[in-house]
């Protein structure tokens, strides 16, 4: 099928037509139309993918057309794509309570980001049409596009940012996959998280998550046993989140397993939350160590966690190692000045990187005044909100704890010493400015 389609060279945006038999929108009869009842289907996707082109470009998938009989291109893939394309190059060409929208976008995208020249694919009609059957027609047995189910998309999200979509799920399956149950790979992970996140379930079947570590507030093994059993429900004997949707049902699905299936609610250990999957309790009546009380999220051992990488380029292999050093080999709790000078360090790295990738201008060396200038570009871009805005102007205030001064003293000051609290809370707010230096 490939070497059936070719290339037509750059066509202008605005001699590409949009086809008026669309199969979600057609027949129309004229372009207007198009638009019109493009936006009433699709009004803010329109918008969003708008705002993406103007950040990042048109998507490197192809846009497939064809010559109609008066040898016009017509899109015969792609209409979503070429009608932002089209509006953001010609924002008049928006139904009126648009325009005005696809002219901000317009004014503040990326210098030359917005083609007004595109290269299409074309081909013979048969083939165009088994080709929308691929892309638009499901899985077809396989032949066709497989949609990524959650957890490969929450796999995507860790890369971009670090932090996992349905984290208490995430943590139940891998730890049933180290204890050896395969099923845990390939479990619907919505549903487990829809079950385990109910708070009165969880209660029941001894598990505590503190939105960092998965604990146990019941005999482990009796717990092991009754996850186990709920993830071949799941996958094995084909329970659906019909069977958990609402709570009542959740507590149908819990007592059924109690009263029915014969399994005995776990044994409490008696006034405490077990071990984290890496500690263990010590068996010879020992005082234990674990409370009730969930920790708060600055109260840990590493100031990233699990979840909390960066998406850095593979290039900076000694960014890499802080990173490392940061999430895997330094205690903050033992060694607090150590891991505060490595934060100042990925902090002026970081926006160093995003400075030179975008050629923000500066003034001043002073790193506050670089985080500034760098927020004031990204806000303008639409990376960060007004709240995130906002947030980061406080870091060329002196008195405040989240600061570029706070830094300093950090490394410069001989009498200032950040507990690991400052630490870990310093690492947690700039966490979010952090990721978008480097997606």
């Amino acid at each position: 099928m490939r070497s059936k389609f070719k290339d037509t060279g750059a066509i202008p945006v605005s001699e590409i037509l949009l086809d008026q038999n669309n199969y979600r929108l057609g027949p129309l009869d004229s372009q207007m139309d198009c638009f019109t009842i493009m936006f009433e289907e699709f009004g803010q996707k329109i918008i969003k993918l708008a705002g993406h082109i103007a950040q990042y470009g048109l998507s490197p998938k192809p846009v497939v057309v064809s010559k109609d009989d008066d040898g016009r291109w017509v899109v015969q893939d792609g209409n979503r794509r070429l009608t932002a394309l089209k509006l953001l190059n010609n924002p008049a060409e928006a139904p009126k309570k648009y325009q005005h929208t696809f002219q901000i976008l317009k004014n503040n995208a990326i210098p030359g980001i917005i083609p007004d020249k595109i290269n299409c694919l074309t081909a013979d009609k048969a083939t165009i049409v088994e080709y929308r059957k691929l892309e638009h027609m499901g899985e077809q047995g396989g032949i066709g596009q497989v949609p990524w189910d959650p957890r490969a998309q929450g796999n995507l999200q860790i890369d971009i940012d670090g932090r996992p979509p349905y984290p208490l799920a995430r943590a139940v399956c891998e730890y049933l996959e180290q204890k050896g149950i395969s099923e845990a790979r390939s479990v619907p992970i919505t549903n487990i998280q829809r079950l385990l996140q109910d708070s009165e379930v969880s209660k029941q079947l001894g598990i505590v998550w503190d939105g960092q570590e998965l604990k146990f507030a019941a005999k482990e093994d009796e717990v092991f046993n009754i996850l186990k059993e709920i993830i071949i429900d799941f996958t094995i004997n084909e329970k659906t989140v019909d069977d958990i949707y609402h709570p009542s049902d959740r507590k149908k699905y819990i007592n059924e397993l109690f009263e029915v299936r014969g399994f005995k609610e776990p044994t409490p250990l008696p006034k405490i939350i077990a071990p984290t999957l890496n500690e263990q309790v010590n068996e010879q009546n020992e005082e234990i160590r674990y409370t009730a009380r969930a920790r708060p999220p600055w109260d840990r051992k590493r100031v990233i966690t699990r979840y909390g990488g960066l998406p850095v380029s593979s290039k900076e292999t000694k960014l890499q190692t802080v990173l490392a050093e940061l999430a895997k080999g330094i205690d903050v709790r033992e060694a607090t000045i150590a891991s505060g000078v490595l934060i100042r360090l990925v902090l002026e790295r970081s926006v160093e990187s995003y400075i030179k990738k975008n050629s923000v201008s500066y003034n001043s060396d002073k790193l506050h005044h670089r985080i500034t200038k760098v927020a004031e570009e990204m806000k303008v871009r639409g990376v960060i909100n007004k709240k995130q805005f906002e947030q980061l102007k406080k870091m060329s205030q002196s008195e405040n704890l989240i600061s570029a001064h706070t830094l300093n003293a950090w490394v410069h000051n001989p009498d200032y010493i950040p507990t690991p609290r400052d630490v870990c809370t310093f690492w947690d707010n700039i966490y979010f400015f952090l990721v978008k230096c480097w997606k």
